[in-house]
């Protein structure tokens, strides 16, 4: 049976093995006991390398293995410190089925991050009754190995958005593949300075990158135009188009919020009619819509001009886009000019202009190459902000991660873990 310990863990470094079974506790549970002295306890001096040592004292030391069963197994080492008899170098020898002073065998990691690709940290540390830091510390060293270098040299496109990581605008950005979905950076902060190391790195590590897809953040696009200037900056379609629909509800409040004080009461229960795709709604949702937008002018503008900017992300020519989106803005501009003309009062301006669609005019005038760099991509942060429910349903399993590093490091496992995240 002990020759059968000694194959099965892997302790051929190991002799005079004995094994008992002891109970523990009341005696409900059980705990295996594998007793063994160094086959070699004469060790060369790490110092000067001379194998005539002496021993000085000696101690036992245990090391988890893993259970069998339901069984706990701890393996007690008998060892002896040396001493050189050159330089009198003091010294523990070391042992080959662990490393340093862990309490436990490789045996015993590996088990254990077998487990973790299907449990939580938590899971697994009350499956094999140790702390939980000793899970994490396993964890965390391997996904340290594991994601010591990751290689962009196949990466084409990238996606950058920011997470909240704690409350008071604490913010990490995260770089993630747009064609799969894998999370490559993370980095604390969404500053120009903190995100300028990485693109820099990009120059040489993602030789084959052609476009990043972001929102409107000034901060990325200043570092990216400073840093990649050959690389192309695609803004996502669905912040665009959250900044229209934002620009369509003010309206609403405002064409709603002046007929209710006339004595006119608005419909109620239309808000997301407006914000809804016309291709998604249904027919009694459909009725619903056109009654209101046929009782307020303002609004049935907005909306036709939200409808309409969507066909935009469906043009596969270039200069027709740039005139399309072009026409799109003056349009927008003159519609609101003939609206304030036929306005009679200061009350009647307020609740008739198209003020929240004129910035958002603006906007996509400011930005119109980024807008037309779509039309060569086609890609968007669809996938990230995909990736971004997922981190929050990780944050909320662990409720919250006090270790930046080992946060990071789970984001870039994300993608292959196989646990359900849920809870």
């Amino acid at each position: 049976m002990s020759d059968l310990f000694t194959r099965i863990f892997n302790l051929n470094a190991l002799k005079d093995v004995t094994v008992s079974l002891d109970d523990i506790g009341d005696g409900s549970k059980s705990c295996l006991n594998i007793s063994a002295r160094l086959a070699d306890e004469r060790q060369c001096c790490p110092h000067c390398n001379n194998p005539n040592t002496t021993f000085k004292q000696k101690k036992i030391r245990q090391f988890l293995l893993p259970p069998i069963n339901s069984t706990k197994v701890v393996l007690s080492i008998t060892v002896k410190k040396c001493r050189c008899k050159s330089c009198n170098k003091l010294w523990w020898p070391t042992m080959a089925f662990s490393e340093g002073k862990q309490r436990f065998t490789h045996a015993f990691e590996l088990y254990a991050i077998g487990l973790l690709r299907y449990a939580t940290v938590k899971d697994v540390a009350d499956h094999l009754d140790v702390n939980w830091n000793v899970i994490k510390s396993i964890h965390k060293r391997y996904l340290e190995k594991t994601y010591e270098h990751i290689d962009l040299a196949e990466v084409e496109y990238l996606s950058v958005d920011e997470i909240a990581i704690r409350k008071g605008h604490t913010y990490m950005t995260i770089f993630s593949d747009a064609l799969t979905g894998r999370i490559v950076h993370a980095v604390r902060g969404k500053k120009k300075a903190d995100i300028s190391p990485f693109l820099r790195s990009l120059k040489k590590k993602a030789p084959r990158l052609k476009a990043i897809a972001m929102d409107m953040c000034k901060s990325y696009i200043a570092a990216v135009k400073e840093i990649l200037p050959g690389i192309d900056i695609v803004y996502d379609r669905f912040h665009v188009m959250k900044l229209i629909n934002k620009a369509v509800d003010e309206i609403r409040k405002s064409t709603y919020g002046s007929t209710k004080r006339q004595g006119n009461p608005p419909p109620k229960k239309t808000r997301f009619l407006f914000l809804k795709g016309n291709n998604l709604l249904t027919d009694k949702e459909e009725k619903k819509l056109e009654a209101a937008l046929e009782q307020y002018e303002p609004l049935m503008i907005a909306y036709l001009m939200k409808e309409r900017l969507r066909l935009f992300w469906n043009l596969q020519d270039k200069e027709e886009a740039r005139r399309f989106l072009v026409d799109w803005c003056f349009e927008v501009l003159a519609l609101d000019a003939i609206l304030v003309e036929r306005s009679n009062d200061e009350v009647d301006v307020e609740a008739n202009c198209l003020k929240p669609l004129l910035k958002v005019a603006k906007t996509l005038l400011e930005h119109i190459d980024g807008l037309l760099s779509y039309i060569d991509h086609s890609i968007d942060n669809g996938r990230a902000e995909g990736i971004n429910n997922k981190i929050k349903t990780l944050k909320r399993q662990a409720y919250g991660y006090r270790d930046d590093e080992y946060f990071k490091l789970r984001l870039y496992h994300l993608h292959i873990q196989k646990h359900q995240l849920a809870g």
